[in-house]
């Protein structure tokens, strides 16, 4: 039994390092947060003092990028993501054990965690959600062996990571009260828990003041419209195919998932607890389908509580191809039900990778005329994620600063990177306005806006639904170096 078992999770890891290695050459991640979190560290390198890549703040992974960018590049934080993400599917198995979990639904489990879409893209990239999870199966791992110091402290490193996983002092509090009914460790937990929030969120509290603690702008929403993106962030979770099977497969099984729902079985509760919590959360503040990713190794532990063995290998199956290949119903452009086959969430983001690192590298490499401003998607874009690619300076124009760096408590952010000014405007027309009524020129291309010091009309470059790096290039050479043509 010992040496089957050695052979399975040898295999997994053998699954694991073959299935990720594409992942980590690919680029620094999809997600335009990433590159909030490189220029963060490259903050901390330059100027030696925090600097919040954006609210409410992300410290232990923000001081993490700064000391990976002291060392290498956004290569090395994918590498140490990986092994992080191998770890905590390393915690997820032990959990499953101290269920009691055969060895093959654990193995299972792992699997259909270790392909998850959001697990797998996020396992090798240069974002925060793998990290906070590990930290938060180690806390539930220590929570179930009565280690419960331990279970604190890993929580509220946790919230260091990402604020969000303090959300799981209320499952964890009520099982901590079903299993032992001690409310002074209760008060213990949640004392560490806090001290240890407080300590990771101190640069925060010392740089910014409470003010950091801002109120979402999800909050001016509708229910409709809450409602709406709820469903479509649920449907690019999950795909169209593993959706209607999963549905179809609680129906068949409601009387065993109304069995699960009521049991008194603490582990029971604490998945259900977890998975309606993180439902109704994300309901109300609806955002990036990752934000479901703490609650996904829980909903696997329920979803085998309910469904066979021979069901899961089928999901399994589903979810696996979802990262290839997935179906749409809604055509975006015509605004029509519409059902195309498209590429899966594995290949888009793998695709979308490649297209942003080409993207920051040609930025980097282009010679714009002296003084001009960059600015994509609101988001500084071109840099190299490695301190040496940084050179950080304060413009002032007309008694306006406009302060270096990520300092998202000001109006303006602009970094200079090797005398190409990358700007962050939040009020982007009013500054807009200014620049061009002191003679500069602007140019947009979709979500691009290039500010040239040079006289003449605002001039908007034809919006492009699609464009690539040599259409980018062309502009270049074409438009940006001699906008009087």
């Amino acid at each position: 039994m010992r040496d089957r078992r050695t052979w399975i999770l040898w295999l997994l890891v053998a699954f694991y390092v073959a299935s990720r290695i594409p992942v980590i050459l690919s680029g620094f991640g999809s997600d335009y947060d990433s590159l909030l979190y490189g220029a963060s560290g490259a903050h901390m390198l330059e100027k030696g003092t925090y600097e919040v890549s954006r609210f409410p703040g992300f410290p232990l992974y923000e001081h993490l990028c700064a000391f990976f960018l002291l060392v290498g590049d956004w290569k090395l934080i994918n590498l140490a993501t990986a092994i992080v993400s191998l770890l905590a599917l390393g915690i997820y198995y032990r959990i499953l054990g101290d269920f009691g979990y055969a060895d093959r639904t654990r193995a299972l489990l792992c699997v259909l965690l270790a392909v998850f879409p959001q697990f797998w893209v996020n396992s090798a990239s240069v974002m925060d959600y793998n990290w906070a999870l590990l930290l938060v199966l180690g806390s539930y791992l220590a929570l179930l062996r009565d280690r419960w110091e331990l279970s604190a402290l890993c929580l509220g490193l946790a919230c260091g990571f990402r604020l969000t996983s303090g959300l799981f002092l209320i499952p964890f509090s009520l099982y901590t009260i079903q299993t032992t009914g001690s409310r002074k460790r209760l008060i213990a937990y949640g004392l560490i828990l806090g001290l240890m929030t407080l300590i990771a969120y101190a640069p925060l509290f010392l740089r910014y003041g409470i003010g950091f603690l801002r109120p979402s702008p999800f909050l001016a929403f509708n229910f409709a419209l809450f409602l709406l993106y709820f469903l479509h962030r649920i449907y690019q979770l999950i795909g169209v195919v593993p959706g209607l099977f999963l549905c179809g497969g609680l129906l068949v099984n409601r009387r065993q998932l109304r069995e699960v729902m009521t049991s008194r079985d603490p582990d029971a509760r604490i998945d259900v607890l977890v998975v309606v919590m993180h439902l109704l959360l994300f309901m109300m503040f609806p955002g990036q389908p990752a934000y479901l990713l703490p609650m996904i190794p829980f909903a696997l532990s329920l979803m085998a509580r309910v469904f066979s063995f021979r069901y899961l290998v089928t999901l399994c199956t589903l979810v696996f191809l979802y990262n290839f290949v997935s179906l749409s119903l809604y055509n975006s452009k015509e605004r029509t039900l519409e059902i195309r086959v498209r590429e899966g969430v594995l290949l888009s983001d793998l695709s979308s990778r490649k297209f942003k690192l080409e993207f920051h590298e040609t930025l980097a490499h282009a010679s714009f005329p002296e003084h001009s401003l960059v600015i994509v998607q609101g988001i500084p874009m071109a840099f190299g994620m490695s301190k040496q690619s940084f050179q950080i300076v304060d413009v002032q124009m007309d008694g306006h600063t406009f302060p270096a760096g990520r300092n998202m408590t000001t109006d303006q952010d602009v970094l200079y990177l090797n005398g190409l000014a990358l700007a962050l405007l939040p009020n982007s027309a009013e500054i807009l306005d200014l620049l061009k009524e002191k003679g500069y020129t602007i140019y947009m291309q979709k979500e691009l806006y290039v500010i040239c010091r040079k006289a003449g009309d605002l001039f908007r470059m034809p919006l492009k639904e699609h464009w690539d790096v040599q259409v980018f290039e062309m502009t270049l050479k074409g438009v940006l170096l001699d906008p009087g043509d």
